[in-house]
């Protein structure tokens, strides 16, 4: 069994690019990401939040993220 590590925003941040991620918003809110990038109009990061209203969770709207495991699979 794969468990989730969390990372504090404020401590460390994902690598850029795609990647699969669980996120924790300011306020508690669970979001599924798929990508961490930097904001080309702002000085920030953003993760891409599919299927939301804005489709972004910058930065410092995020207080934690986790990388989602690939399940093991047994052959």
């Amino acid at each position: 069994m794969t468990e989730f590590k969390w990372h504090l925003m404020d401590e460390e941040v994902p690598p850029t690019g795609y990647g699969h991620y669980i996120i924790m918003g300011r306020r508690g809110g669970m979001y599924y990401a798929d990508n961490f990038e930097t904001a080309p109009y702002m000085s920030c990061y953003h993760f891409h939040v599919p299927n939301s209203r804005d489709n972004y969770k910058y930065d410092y709207e995020v207080k934690a993220w986790a990388e989602i495991p690939m399940p093991e699979v047994e052959s």
